[in-house]
């Protein structure tokens, strides 16, 4: 059984489980416990017992699959976290509230569940998964004593990149370290990036299984994953499209049972359900929108699509930067790799004034 224990850097009492698992609830409010739904859908008797949460669900196009599934978590002040980590998410600017991804998906995760989450590409499913993972580094970050407690897998090093500058960001206030593993990049920087230990890992399948040395049986291994005890698979269809589905099975036979499993996906086709099954105990589903099994955009993202001539490629891409300038992102594809790299060089030199 776990104990009750006063964290000097949280003022609230906080559940510290006695051994790892993955059906612990990480308490780490002084709120009550989550309000639970009785159906799958809003019913009357949700519209009745709490109109907001059932008008949130109805409006962001939320399902919960498991009828046990808590109410969805509509603000950041009452975020299921630590008061460090509440303070940093509400300082982050155009950050108002949850996602739909996000407010369905914390509570689940805190409670020790497995979560099966179905959202589109852009719906804030990085947060959505990584602050649940971070609240369980913090409190578990002693015992590991520096070997990676928390495994996030993403299909292509720009993504595991970006997960790790979130996961520096955020694990900062929580002492909690995070290092990317992916290929394209020397192996010997990331090797000694390992060895100095880390509460997170954000790694591409690829490199991960030689930074396990898994083909050598573990002999030259760099780290370890006996002390890991949450594992996070984002754009889970994206990596069986590109043939990963045999290293993250392997990759996963080196984690410990049990262990958390959190399953991000934008589509669900047969075969990332079939994996699914494998890798996940008794799943909280949770899908957010009407895509199904379709890959479909993201409503909150405006796609214009502009097909011009060679010749006018330079002059309609300068216009559309600088006319968007004021954004907060614009995102321009080329077909041609050498188009994209002129465009790009006689953008920062003459419309953003670098000479470099």
């Amino acid at each position: 059984m776990g104990r009750a224990v006063k964290l000097p850097e949280s003022d609230v009492t906080e559940y510290v489980p006695a051994k790892r698992t993955n059906r612990v609830a990480l308490d780490v409010t002084e709120d009550a416990p989550a309000k639970r739904s009785k159906r799958v859908d809003p019913p009357a008797e949700l519209e009745e017992e709490d109109p907001a949460a059932a008008a949130f669900l109805l409006a962001n196009e939320i399902t919960f699959h498991d009828a046990d599934s808590p109410l969805p978590c509509m603000s950041f002040e009452t975020a299921p976290f630590p008061k460090k980590l509440i303070k940093l998410l509400i300082a982050q600017p155009g950050f108002k509230a949850p996602s739909a991804v996000q407010a369905a998906s914390w509570p689940l995760a805190v409670a020790g569940r497995d979560v099966l989450a179905i959202a589109k590409t852009g719906s804030g499913k990085t947060l959505g998964y990584l602050l649940p993972a971070l609240t369980r580094c913090r409190l578990e970050k002693a015992d590991a004593n520096g070997s990676p407690i928390c495994l996030i897998m993403a299909p292509t090093r720009e993504l595991a990149i970006q997960i790790c500058s979130e996961a520096v960001k955020f694990g900062e206030p929580l002492g909690c370290r995070a290092v990317a593993v992916y290929g394209g990049a020397s192996k010997k920087t990331q090797s000694n990036n390992l060895q100095r230990g880390c509460e997170v890992i954000a790694a591409t399948p690829g490199r991960m299984k030689d930074m396990l040395d898994i083909r050598g049986n573990g002999y030259n291994a760099v780290t370890s994953l006996t002390k890991c005890s949450i594992l996070l698979l984002d754009e889970a269809d994206r990596m069986l499209d590109m043939g990963f589905e045999t290293e993250i099975r392997s990759i996963v036979w080196e984690i410990p049972t049990p262990h958390q499993t959190l399953f991000y996906s934008a589509t669900w086709p047969a075969e990332v359900e079939c994996i699914a099954q494998d890798l996940l105990t008794n799943p909280a589903k949770v899908s957010v929108g009407s895509g199904g099994e379709k890959l479909t955009a993201n409503k909150s993202v405006t796609q214009r699509v502009h097909v011009v001539n060679l010749g006018f490629a330079l002059f309609v891409c300068c216009f559309f930067v600088c006319s968007n300038l004021g954004s907060n992102l614009v995102v321009c594809l080329f077909v041609r790799i050498l188009l994209c790299f002129i465009v790009f060089r006689f953008v920062l030199r003459f419309v953003l004034g670098h000479r470099r």
